[in-house]
């Protein structure tokens, strides 16, 4: 029986097992291409080590992780988006310049100042129920307040989010579902991402309620 490859990892380093060398440097491949998606940095070339005969074959990448790279995506798709949807002066607000560093500021900052640090987070629900991973999901969240938030949830996983800066209108409703795979983009609103939530709380009580 041929077992699939094995994949170990920490803060410094990834340790795949497989069978033969082949099998290794294609499981590495893949590792790496999900790294790079996910702004991480790595060693090129992964150093393959034969172990005895009878004994499967590691292959080993060294890790090193981007602060900024998550800042510098978010600010990019906000920039689009906005550009779609909120007048032309907003790129003359504080908020867009704001956004506008993070692309170029070898150390981008926050708006108070301080130290740009993204790191990985999770959909939060019930907003993790608006995505249908592996799509991207880009929307603007209601709010009382006089500044809007942009939510980016990318392959239904990972989430940021961006503020707009002070708006003299209520948050536009505009969402947008990108499907990496069929390579489609649908429009669409907040509205019909709740209800897409609740079909999935639903399907998930009637599920519930079977066992």
């Amino acid at each position: 029986m041929i077992l699939p490859p094995h994949i170990y990892e920490d803060d410094e380093r990834v340790v795949i097992t497989a069978e033969t060398e082949e099998e290794a440097r294609k499981a590495a491949e893949a590792k790496i291409g999900r790294m790079r998606q996910g702004g991480q940095k790595f060693k090129p070339d992964p150093a393959v080590q034969r172990k005895k005969s009878e004994e499967p074959i590691e292959a080993r990448m060294e890790l090193s992780f981007s602060t900024t790279i998550r800042a510098r995506a978010a600010a990019k798709i906000a920039l689009g988006a906005f550009s779609l949807v909120l007048p032309e002066e907003w790129l003359n607000s504080e908020a867009a310049k704001l956004l506008q560093s993070w692309l170029w500021d070898e150390t981008p900052k926050t708006a108070d100042g301080g130290t740009i640090f993204a790191s990985p987070q999770q959909v939060p629900d019930p907003m993790d129920k608006f995505c249908r991973p592996p799509e991207h999901l880009l929307f603007f969240m209601p709010s009382y307040q006089a500044h809007a938030n942009f939510g980016i949830a990318l392959f239904g996983e990972e989430f940021t989010v961006v503020s707009t800066g002070p708006l003299d209108h209520p948050a536009p409703e505009t969402a947008w579902c990108l499907d990496p795979l069929a390579h489609t983009t649908q429009e669409t609103t907040f509205s019909d991402l709740v209800i897409r939530a609740r079909h999935v709380y639903a399907e998930q009580f009637a599920q519930s309620s079977k066992r």
